[in-house]
């Protein structure tokens, strides 16, 4: 992935920073960051074990507690679905600043041939639809075993909230390129927060499974009294 970049980069500015190659390079950058934040956690998972993402406020001591095969489906559905939509929202991103005003330029810079509008309007639909399912995975998460997955989803309707904001007001405000830059940084906070809460959701998922995919054992007491 660094050397992905790399090349991209160099791609970029050879082609005089096509609106098209720099769409490329945020969206290969966007991978390298996938890549540090799966290595990350799979790191730290293999070395905690599961205390960060099964124990934690809200959470019973003790093994985790199997949860009903349709909850554990819901769930899973949800964090997937929010992971596409979320990258779906990011590529269409893209296009919108390719297409718009390019910002602090005042020169003739050739953009993409996309309406600036309609692209805009698409995108605010798409976090609008982030925002929801991430709303919904975090009701549907239960309180007990996924204090750490609670948390991090939280955090993750907070920077939502906070990069709506800002990219509201960059949109009428002329695109500022410290506001462009501000969500930017933003993209990236909220691909991140989405990939934390999607890995320990599944981390978590999977501790909760228990056997017969989710379907706890019956009461064995007094099974092996005769033999």
């Amino acid at each position: 992935m660094v050397v992905l970049n790399a090349v991209v980069g160099g791609v970029t500015v050879w082609m005089r920073l096509s609106p098209y190659i720099v769409a490329a390079h945020f969206l290969a950058a966007t991978l390298l960051l996938t890549a540090a934040v799966y290595t990350w956690h799979a790191t730290y998972a293999g070395g905690g074990g599961d205390q960060s993402g099964v124990s934690g406020e809200g959470d019973r001591p003790g093994a985790p507690v199997p949860l009903a095969v349709g909850s554990l489906a819901r769930i899973r559905s949800l964090s997937a679905a929010l992971v596409a939509v979320t990258a779906l929202l990011v590529v269409v991103g893209t296009l919108a600043t390719g297409s718009g005003p390019h910002a602090g330029d005042s020169s003739d810079v050739a953009r993409m041939h996309f309406d600036w509008t309609a692209v805009t309007v698409v995108h605010g639909v798409l976090a609008g639809a982030v925002l929801v399912l991430a709303g919904s995975l975090l009701s549907a998460l239960p309180r007990d075993g996924f204090g750490a997955a609670r948390r991090k989803a939280v955090a993750l309707l907070a920077v939502l909230l906070g990069q709506g904001l800002v990219g509201l007001v960059q949109s009428v405000t002329a695109l500022p390129s410290l506001l462009v830059m501000l969500h930017l940084l933003g993209s990236a906070l909220v691909w991140t927060g989405v990939l934390q809460v999607h890995l320990t959701v599944k981390r978590t998922c999977s501790s909760h499974s228990g056997p017969l995919g989710g379907a706890p054992l019956p009461d064995a007491r007094g099974a092996a009294t005769y033999v």
